[in-house]
């Protein structure tokens, strides 16, 4: 039950992200925020800048008007709020105009606050001063559960609970994080016992519906999930994350209509949004197969999602599965299940005569995988013999292999296997007997008998 300590991006205000297109309230922020101690000011005028600084840039602070040029503001802010290393850090609002529904959102989402233009220096200072109390406050908390959580012991958490609720203004934020801390460590009992607490306190708690709603898709009560985000999704509807995982809960219950119109929605938020995309994809190919229901029965949301890629290959639909492999991974969270998707997209590609595709999916396998599943090890050390072989009979160098992406970057891979919770075999095929790296070959490889079956 164990979980990784929380991590924030920047203990202090070493470095703070302005994102605004108005110089002179650029100049007036930084030189607030350096009065407050903040080393570096970075500003940056359109969503789109600010957003690719992220990915090479850490901030303790991000402050960033509402109305933005390219990615929205709305956008920006569901982009950065879905990031885990940012969930914690301190954002400001400044915007004139808010819609009810932004508004919303913004109380969704912990040290997020809105500074109404125009503003003076002091209402400024007071909004940065209030960001990075709440953050501290969060910060205390989380380490005082977190130290519990270290024990594995659940009713110690509980107890622990119960005290600082004793000392704290508002039960709620307690309550959300200590379930938190439960779902990421599979308690999810105990996390639905918390939110609903958390719900006895405040009834119109969006964050407590919405953490509710992932613990129960989670545990394997669809129903249950939809219902929760649901009412959150009345509450506040432009939160881009529930939007797809709404639709993910819809696909998981078959209903292919409503699956498509969350993920339709998440797109008019962001309309490079990877996951609504790809969730799109996997609405598409859902309507294409037809699976009994009782196949179904008992297995988790990952391993549908690969059952549908294996019905795909096997009714002959070679290209179609490999799609919807990519897409499931967007949305697979654990290694041991992605490890067999990405298995089964190496697969899906050595089927269709294309190895040099399929050995970074073998590796990105092998390297996700647990003790128990040791099939793409196999696979890995067949076509690179195969290709070395190769390179010594052609006596020259093999074209590089490309790079599998990352499972959550602008490509998703399905896979071709069947049901992950189907037990493994624990010996794995010793030859995959697939053609050499360098040339296509005229046929499709055939998988060996022994361990060839998909994940």
């Amino acid at each position: 039950m164990a979980t990784a300590a929380p991590t924030y991006a920047q203990p202090d205000l070493d470095r703070v992200m302005v994102v605004n297109s108005d110089e002179a309230v650029v100049r007036l922020v930084s030189a607030q925020l350096k009065a407050m101690g903040a080393q570096v000011v970075d500003a940056y005028q359109d969503g789109d800048a600010a957003w690719t600084a992220l990915s090479s840039n850490t901030y303790a602070m991000i402050i960033t008007d509402w109305s933005l040029p390219g990615l929205s503001g709305l956008a920006f802010l569901n982009r950065v709020r879905s990031l885990p290393q940012y969930q914690m850090v301190p954002m400001l609002i400044v915007s004139s105009l808010l819609e009810r529904d932004d508004f919303r959102l913004l109380q969704e989402f912990a040290v997020t606050a809105l500074l109404e233009k125009p503003f003076t220096k002091i209402r400024l200072d007071g909004a940065l001063e209030s960001l990075v109390e709440e953050r501290d406050w969060y910060r205390r908390h989380h380490q005082a559960l977190h130290k519990v959580f270290a024990d594995r012991d659940v009713s110690k958490l509980e107890a622990a609970v119960r005290k600082l609720l004793d000392s704290s203004p508002n039960p709620t934020p307690v309550l959300i994080t200590a379930a938190r801390l439960c779902s990421k460590a599979k308690v999810y009992k105990t996390a639905e016992k918390l939110l609903r607490r958390a719900l006895e306190h405040d009834a119109q708690s969006v964050v407590a519906l919405n953490e509710l709603g992932k613990a129960l898709h989670a545990s394997g009560n669809p129903r249950g999930a939809r219902e929760m985000l649901r009412v959150a999704n009345r509450i506040s509807p432009q939160n881009f994350q529930r939007l797809c995982l709404l639709g993910e809960v819809e696909l998981n219950l078959k209903d292919l209509d409503a699956a498509r119109g969350y993920f339709k929605k998440a797109l008019a938020i962001d309309p490079d949004g990877t996951k609504a995309k790809a969730g799109l994809t996997l609405v598409k190919n859902a309507a294409l197969v037809d699976t009994p229901a009782h196949e179904l029965l008992g297995q988790s949301f990952a391993s549908i999602l690969n059952t549908m890629g294996i019905a795909l290959v096997r009714s002959g639909k070679l290209e179609r599965g490999i799609e919807q492999y990519r897409a499931s991974l967007a949305f697979i969270d654990d290694n041991s299940s992605a490890a067999k998707v990405a298995f089964n997209l190496g697969l899906g590609y050595l089927r269709s005569g294309q190895p040099r595709k399929a050995l970074p999916w073998f590796r990105k396998s092998e390297k996700l995988a647990s003790a128990d599943f040791v099939r793409s090890k196999a696979y890995v050390k067949a076509l690179t013999k195969k290709k070395k072989k190769a390179q010594a009979a052609n006596g020259a160098a093999a074209p590089a292999v490309a790079q599998a992406p990352a499972a959550g970057a602008q490509e998703y891979v399905p896979g071709l296997a069947a049901p992950l919770d189907t037990p493994q075999p624990a010996a794995p095929p010793t030859d995959p007997g697939a053609a050499d790296a360098t040339s296509a070959p005229a046929a499709a490889p055939a998988p060996a008998k022994t361990g060839a079956k998909a994940a």
